[in-house]
């Protein structure tokens, strides 16, 4: 009996010593001291703010200490005001989004600041913030702020930049370096290295987040080569004469399209406690700038499912979507997240086989059986990463109800707050594909002017196609041929003169799913008179009497319960 309880005794004590993982975020703030959060904003002692800097980086790390991945990290600065404000459009809080455990990330928020004109010796401008960093799980992390405005002087030791270096490329979602060198004079103990990314109010923070730094060169002792994701460097030793030098290599993302803005980097270096210097050649005539170009959205996404119809009776039914991100860009990007609207009564199952998107590279993502708007987050930072000239699939399986009717949804893929582009898909549960067609004809009157179908005037065909029922027609299945009466001359000009290129032809494809008008693949157009026409004719620029034929030809399946149409103009001879 003895024996036995000590083995319960032992199991329990045991059990009490099990560690169970947790969440944990911590924020250290890394433009400036990270134990007292004291950071100096430099401003020109003589002529702020005409001349030098007068914005800087309150920058920081978000670490997750924890043992488990951490989701919904926000981080947010308050306490701003008395001048000290955010430049442009940014907002007080950054979205993190999901951490892995031990995973680091970089935030910062761009702020300009008041002049110090304080008199000599006496204390410049300064307030209190906070820096709060959320999450959905685990207790706030809060950081204290001082922000001291402070009269700094020109000066070569400052900091001068020798050289800068901008990276290549300008999508949406890249990651774009920036490359700066600066020159400093001696050191002693307890002097501050500031390297700040901009200067100047009117840089575009919001839409190119700065999201790292590294030290890649130095013979400064106080910012070893390495030194990931700081801005602020305190001297440990004493260096003397001039000839030092930091290298720091800035990390942005584009998070908008059509953005472009100029970074004026510069330096800070202290010399005991109150001489304070900035980078010499900042107002210079060869100050050197980044001008980041202005940044596109190349991505095209697509969504299927498979399979697409079912038969009734048989249910409930498992369908697999698959949402493809291209990018035929030459840069990589990373997406912050997929967004899938599923329609009613229409479940989550998980993931499929062969799916990019998964639960190991996901920071966020719906519970099986989930319905409604699905979101799939990555990973801060990491995930979800599509290559240059590639390809990004979420795969994943839904279960469908055993009820007659078309099932649509949407995907949407975003990058922070930039909506990379939609694409929706149907399933069809029972019933068959009925089609029906129609055409009109009306007179053409942009203006509104009340015109006539008279000779000399232009008027508009328009093709109707419906299918009235449930099932999908299959894929370029559908041919439409139409001969133009004798007394018209065809419109081979763009439909609508204010929308330059967009061709002849007016197209409305509804939720059909099909696409036309692509010249020579899904429209033809003949010149002979006869019933049984032969295509190939290409006809000239403008108005086309010898047009007699067209015929469409559209593309994909035509989905159940939708509509199409088609227009085109020609004038009355």
């Amino acid at each position: 009996m003895n024996i036995l309880r000590t083995a319960i005794i032992t199991l329990v004590l045991s059990l009490l010593n099990i560690q169970i993982a947790s969440a944990s975020i911590d924020f250290v703030l890394t433009s400036g001291d990270p134990v007292t959060g004291a950071q100096s904003l430099a401003n020109d002692s003589n002529n702020c703010p005409t001349d030098g800097p007068i914005a800087a980086y309150i920058a920081g790390t978000v670490t997750n200490s924890g043992g488990v991945a951490v989701t919904g990290i926000d981080a947010n600065l308050s306490g701003l005001g008395s001048g000290f404000t955010l430049t442009g459009t940014q907002s007080t809080t950054i979205t993190v989004g999901s951490l892995a455990a031990g995973a680091t990330t970089m935030v910062g928020w761009h702020i300009t600041y008041p002049c110090d004109t304080s008199k000599k010796n006496a204390p410049g401008p300064s307030i209190s913030s906070v820096v709060t960093v959320t999450a959905d799980s685990g207790a706030p992390s809060t950081k204290t702020l001082t922000l001291s405005s402070r009269k700094a002087i020109s000066a070569n030791a400052g900091g001068n930049i020798t050289s800068t270096t901008l990276g290549a490329g300008a999508i949406v979602g890249q990651t774009i370096t920036a490359d700066v060198l600066f020159d400093f004079g001696g050191n002693s103990v307890g002097d501050e290295f500031f390297t700040q990314p901009a200067g100047n109010t009117d840089f575009d923070a919001a839409c190119l987040q700065l999201i790292g730094s590294e030290v890649t060169s130095s013979n400064v002792t106080a910012a070893p080569v390495g030194t990931s994701n700081t801005l602020y460097f305190v001297s440990p030793t004493s260096q003397s004469g001039n000839g030092y030098f930091i290298g720091v290599r800035f990390y942005y993302r584009y998070l908008c399209a059509n953005a472009m803005s100029t970074a004026r980097p510069y330096a800070v270096q202290t010399s005991g406690n109150t001489n304070i210097k900035y980078t010499g050649n900042y107002d210079s005539a060869g100050a050197i700038v980044f001008d980041f170009p202005t940044s596109t959205n190349p991505f095209t996404i697509t969504k299927s499912a498979t399979p697409n119809t079912f038969s009734s009776g048989a249910g409930p039914f498992t369908a697999t979507y698959t949402v493809t991100l291209t990018n035929p860009s030459a840069f990589d990007a990373i997406i912050n997240s997929f967004t899938d609207i599923l329609p009613l009564n229409v479940s989550f199952q998980g993931f499929a086989a062969g799916s990019d998107v998964n639960a190991v590279n996901s920071g966020e993502y719906p519970n099986v059986g989930a319905t409604g708007t699905m979101t799939f987050s990555g990973l801060s930072g990491s995930s979800y990463v599509i290559s240059a000239g590639g390809t990004l699939t979420l795969k994943y399986d839904t279960q469908i109800p055993n009820t007659d009717g078309t099932y649509l949804n949407t995907a949407s893929a975003s990058i922070g707050s930039t909506v990379l582009g939609t694409a929706n898909t149907l399933v069809s549960v029972g019933g068959s594909a009925e089609l029906t067609g129609s055409k009109s004809v009306s007179v053409y009157d942009p203006s509104s002017l009340g015109l006539y179908a008279i000779p000399g005037n232009d008027v508009v065909y328009t093709f109707t196609v419906t299918n009235t029922g449930t099932g999908e027609v299959d894929a370029s299945t559908i041919v439409l041929e139409d001969p133009l009466p004798a007394n018209l001359s065809f419109y081979n000009g763009d439909f609508n003169p204010a929308n330059v290129g967009m061709g002849p032809f007016n197209v409305s494809a509804g939720t059909s799913g099909v696409t036309c008008c692509v010249i020579g693949t899904e429209v033809e157009y003949s010149s002979s008179l006869s019933a049984l026409a032969s295509y190939g004719y290409t006809p000239s620029a403008g108005y086309d009497p010898n047009v007699k034929y067209l015929r469409f030809k559209p593309s994909n399946a035509f989905q159940g319960s939708s509509t199409m149409t088609v227009s085109f103009r020609a004038k009355i001879k």
